[in-house]
């Protein structure tokens, strides 16, 4: 005898996405079965409104399947780089150029003299690559 109401036997798993930002506030890592692993506060870079966002959100999207330690590394990188920006007097995404990443090499090349950390200092090159991926997400 036929049934007019079928069971729908079909699985779906909703997964949230990788990657979101709720509120402008946080920017929130998910693994693979939407737990949260990681939160970051766009706060704490302490930038220019409009610098922040081309950063976070080439954060977000560039850092999104890259490992735990490696957001971590690349957030405490962004957030030096936030002090650099408010020591040099910048006011806007207008004022950071050539110019402005040039001084930040050679202000970390101040601060860490010594060979140990001027090899570490290659992990500081985020900051170029973040802003071409900045420009790249922010004409999209």
């Amino acid at each position: 005898m036929p049934t007019e109401n079928r069971i729908d036997r079909r699985i779906v798993i909703e997964r949230p996405p990788a990657v979101e930002q709720q509120d402008d506030r946080q920017i929130i890592f998910r693994d693979e079965w939407g737990q949260i692993v990681q939160t970051f506060d766009p706060r704490a870079l302490d930038m220019p409104n409009d610098v922040s966002r081309v950063f976070v959100e080439a954060f977000r999207v560039h850092d999104a399947g890259s490992s735990a330690t490696t957001r971590r590394g690349r957030w405490r990188v962004l957030r030096r780089f936030g002090r650099f920006l408010r020591t040099e007097g910048v006011a806007c995404a207008r004022d950071v150029n050539a110019g402005t990443i040039r001084l930040w090499r050679g202000d970390l090349d101040e601060k860490f003299p010594s060979i140990r950390m001027r090899t570490d200092r290659r992990g500081f090159q985020v900051v170029p690559a973040l802003i071409d991926a900045g420009k790249r997400y922010s004409q999209v």
